[in-house]
């Protein structure tokens, strides 16, 4: 199975950079086609909080893209706050809150274990879940690729 960590939501409307800059989907997809004909993985383990993103991957691998059940957020949500406790703290009590962080972080680490083992790793940018997934794989991937940091090196290049 082939590892794939795409950061969206918050982390297009918070203005992140360098990096730590997200890629959107039609960016980060040629990358994982060129993979999966290479390699002939048998599926992709997708990890994603973006609910738009999802959908594009879904569009592109059908039934070879697999995706735990998780909250997912889309970019227009993002409309009045920069991140994602901003917004859930917008939507649910103090008390909800609470019951809900400790449901989606169980599911936040189970998509990261899932990441971690994996044969190979994508993620298209330096985010937490990245660092978390390499600390849990131990540097066991045969390949890995920060599409952020191709296209950096790619425009200091040109």
């Amino acid at each position: 199975m082939l590892a794939v960590l795409l950061r969206g939501s918050d982390y297009f409307t918070s203005d992140m950079a360098a990096l730590a800059k997200p890629v959107k989907t039609d960016v980060a997809i040629p990358f994982i086609e060129k993979w999966m004909e290479e390699d002939k993985y048998d599926g992709i383990f997708l990890a994603t909080e973006d609910g738009d993103m999802l959908e594009e991957m879904k569009k592109v691998f059908g039934k070879k893209l697999i995706a735990i059940a998780q909250e997912r957020f889309k970019v227009r949500q993002f409309e009045k706050v920069e991140t994602i406790a901003e917004l859930e703290h917008e939507l649910m009590d103090e008390k909800a809150y609470n019951v809900h962080v400790e449901d989606t972080t169980v599911n936040y680490f189970y998509a990261i274990y899932l990441l971690s083992k994996c044969e190979s790793f994508i993620y298209s940018n330096i985010c937490g879940g990245e660092r978390l997934t390499h600390i849990f794989n131990g540097g066991k991937y045969r390949k890995e690729l920060c599409i952020q940091q191709v296209l950096m090196n790619d425009l200091q290049n040109n």
